[in-house]
């Protein structure tokens, strides 16, 4: 157990998330392996695979998987600075840091939006199988996205000043 609970600070200790794994392994059910990116992938593989290739007929809802490690260290760091507010309910004015400084929040068309991942969730080989599944259900339903509009919000980030 940690020497310090990862609440009462800013920050926590990556020896905190190696506990956190091994929760989030119990509770999809596989409490041997310890690393949620195995899981994901021993998951992966029971569904949609066999012989380390993924069957691109295979039919699996992804949201059925475990978060993947990067997703569960913004998700806690998210959860461990709205704690630490919460800490300091009790000072009049606390100093709180800024929540795009990993914190694992972003600023994005105005708004705060949680930080889902920075790094890739997927193995390339699902990611290639899931975009030309994508690709050709568009060509046979014929469908056009030239006329999204995707404009380019560029509001200032109001966080921008705290440290």
């Amino acid at each position: 157990m940690p020497s310090r609970c990862w609440v009462y600070s800013w920050e926590f200790d990556d020896c905190d998330m190696d506990t956190i794994q091994m929760f989030v392994c119990a509770l999809y059910g596989n409490a041997r392996i310890r690393k949620v990116n195995e899981l994901r992938y021993v998951i992966l593989q029971r569904k949609c695979g066999g012989d380390n290739a993924f069957k691109k007929s295979a039919n699996f809802d992804l949201s059925a998987l475990p978060p993947c490690l990067d997703c569960l260290e913004q998700h806690v760091k998210r959860a461990n600075y709205q704690v630490a507010i919460w800490k300091q309910a009790h000072i009049p004015e606390p100093s709180i840091p800024n929540p795009n400084k990993g914190h694992g929040w972003t600023y994005e068309d105005g708004t705060m939006q949680p930080l889902r991942t920075s790094r890739d969730v997927l193995p390339k080989q699902l990611v290639d199988i899931l975009e030309s599944t994508v690709e050709d259900t568009k060509d046979s339903e014929g469908e056009d996205n030239s006329d999204v509009d995707e404009t380019d919000s560029s509001d200032s980030d109001p966080y921008s000043d705290i440290d």
